[in-house]
């Protein structure tokens, strides 16, 4: 779902052949748009053995490394637009977390959070990344926080954008519903999927309707295997707050004011057990600042980037 404005930012690099392309197959011109964005952002398409799962993976730039890790109806390619604005200055790094995207699945494998922490450590490890920025989107940020929590030392600082695990004040019928043990980001039909999509942001994202079906029955295709993953992080889920109580690292939490899947009011218990924490509510904005806001979001995980070594030195 995260990713139809990477393939929107790529439109204009496509040029009239793309459009033949897409007139003749729109799977091809899917992913001649996903190859495009990422060539735009100055990343390349990579892979690392990590633990038991060999990833897939975006790096690209030189500098300070930050990784992304992307939610449940996401992948690597959501933080695209994002990324383009980071790598002139920094090392961008971007995996499909296990189980998702070009990354291995496997039936009998466990995709808890506990289990993915695991394989974010070694995929780290295999990197040979000693310290990075660690910034996580939804699932992916309560990754990140658990990741910040087990290993403060490797974390300059830490950004988390509508993590998964608030319990909010105010919860979504979305969250409602994963209460209950139901999975409602699980979608079986191109209806399902499409209700999602306008659900995780704020203003409908366009995309040319063929190249939209193609995206969106890749996404149908692979419902047994999401509902597989949220099935485990159901059966073992990790609350964020306890994590949060153990952070120590610099941190900035994101939050879109029109966010119907997780529930904006999850911001004030993210402020509540991280009162040194900075706080973002960004107007007009869903699920993903990433995807519909990236110039405002790169301005503050800049700032966020940019402070760190003054927030470390005064703590």
């Amino acid at each position: 779902m995260g990713l139809l404005k990477p393939l929107f930012f790529a439109a204009g690099t496509l040029g009239i052949g793309a459009a033949v392309v897409y007139r003749r197959t729109p799977e091809r011109a899917l992913d001649a748009a996903i190859w495009a964005a990422r060539a735009a952002a100055r990343l390349r398409l990579r892979t690392v053995d990590a633990g038991d799962h060999e990833l897939a993976y975006l790096d690209g730039g030189r500098g300070d490394a930050v990784i992304f890790l992307h939610g449940f109806g996401s992948d690597k390619d959501a933080w695209v637009p994002l990324a383009s604005l980071l790598t002139h200055r920094m090392r961008v790094i971007v995996p499909d977390l296990p189980g998702f995207g070009d990354s291995d699945y496997q039936p009998s494998a466990s995709y808890d959070i506990a289990s993915q922490l695991d394989r974010l450590d070694a995929f780290v490890d295999a990197l040979g990344v000693e310290r990075a920025h660690l910034v996580g989107s939804a699932m992916g940020g309560q990754l990140a926080a658990a990741y910040a929590a087990r290993h403060p030392d490797r974390v300059s600082s830490l950004g988390l954008i509508a993590p998964s695990g608030v319990e909010a004040p105010n919860p979504t019928h979305i969250e409602r519903a994963q209460k209950k043990g139901e999975l409602p980001l699980v979608a079986r039909t191109r209806e399902e999927f499409e209700r999602l999509m306008a659900l995780s942001s704020a203003k409908p994202l366009r995309l040319p309707r063929r190249m939209k079906l193609a995206f969106v029955d890749r996404g149908v295709a692979r419902a047994e295997q999401r509902h597989k993953i949220g099935t485990d992080l159901l059966a073992s889920p990790m609350p964020l707050e306890p994590l949060l109580a153990e952070l120590s690292v610099p941190t900035l939490v994101m939050w879109g004011e029109d966010d119907r899947i997780a529930d904006p009011s999850g911001i004030d218990v993210v402020k509540e057990k991280l009162p040194r924490t900075r706080a973002v509510s960004l107007p007009s904005c869903g699920h993903a600042p990433m995807i519909e806001r990236p110039l405002e979001t790169a301005r503050h995980l800049g700032e966020l980037f940019r402070a760190e070594p003054e927030q470390r030195a005064a703590s």
